[in-house]
């Protein structure tokens, strides 16, 4: 009898235990403070100052040059960032979430798509002008900028 209780409470434990970690990252997505220190870290044209807080790949798919170029496109679009309001958030795969901001800049507004994986790292960070434009990742935008400043 008591073998059967503890194992129902330790399987109570579990269930508790997953939900939470899986808020936690939807959590993150929907932290607006979040979010605007990452955006923030995009404008200053480096990544590096929350490396602990990116997803190893990510970070080395998004070095300094590139960050610079992405920077310069969006002041160069954009200008400086006004407002950050969330717009969705949802769970992705492998344990992942996607949230989806509006950016309301000075020279008008831009959507953001910020993933995170489940220990709250940033994975993927995405930019359109438009909700009827295709995503393009963050690296596509700094490389393009970079290139068209060479022609």
């Amino acid at each position: 009898m008591k073998n059967r209780i503890y194992s129902n409470v330790l399987l109570l434990l579990v269930m508790i235990m997953a939900a939470c970690g899986c808020s936690r990252s939807n959590s993150v997505a929907q932290d607006r403070s979040k979010v605007l220190h990452v955006l923030n870290q995009v404008y200053a044209g480096s990544l590096s100052p929350i490396q602990g807080e990116l997803e190893s790949s990510f970070q080395k798919g998004n070095p300094d040059r590139v960050m610079a170029g992405l920077s310069a496109s969006l002041r160069q679009q954009f200008g400086v960032v006004q407002d950050l309001k969330l717009q969705s958030a949802e769970k992705a795969q492998m344990n992942s979430t996607l949230a989806i901001w509006t950016v309301t800049a000075e020279r008008g507004t831009y959507e953001i798509k910020v993933a995170f994986d489940s220990g709250s790292k940033v994975t993927g960070l995405w930019f359109r002008s438009s909700s009827s434009q295709t995503w393009i990742p963050s690296h596509v935008l700094g490389l393009d900028y970079l290139q068209q400043q060479r022609t």
